[in-house]
């Protein structure tokens, strides 16, 4: 399974290694280039630096033919962001980590 991982904290890291292991392609976006050379040493992962919600980085990281697309940062507004953006852009699925209960309404309402 191809699947893209935006965010590279402790979520996104351990993550990241879970399904490396289980032998999945795993791209692992994050801004911190010396985090994503940290995880691509460990796994046999694609790191990429840049900011998972650009139109141009989901396009070089081949979000569009991806399988699974999941957003973990530590923001809400980026995770949602991205995956709507994933979405668009032909990710089969997308998973975005959000931790404010004052969003639940609303992604029930973007979803119809």
């Amino acid at each position: 399974m191809d699947i893209v991982i935006v965010g590279a904290g402790k979520v996104g890291a351990n993550l990241t290694k879970l399904l490396a292991i289980e032998n999945h392609n795993i791209t692992v976006i994050d801004q911190s280039r010396r985090v994503i050379e940290t995880l691509v040493n460990e796994c046999d992962v694609i790191g990429y630096t840049g900011n998972g919600a650009a139109f141009k980085t989901q396009e070089e990281t081949g979000v569009a033919k991806c399988d699974c697309f999941i957003a973990v940062t530590g923001n809400d507004e980026l995770n949602i962001m991205s995956c709507m953006l994933a979405a668009k852009t032909g990710a089969k699925k997308t998973i975005a980590r959000v931790r404010n209960a004052e969003y639940s309404d609303q992604l029930l309402f973007m979803q119809n």
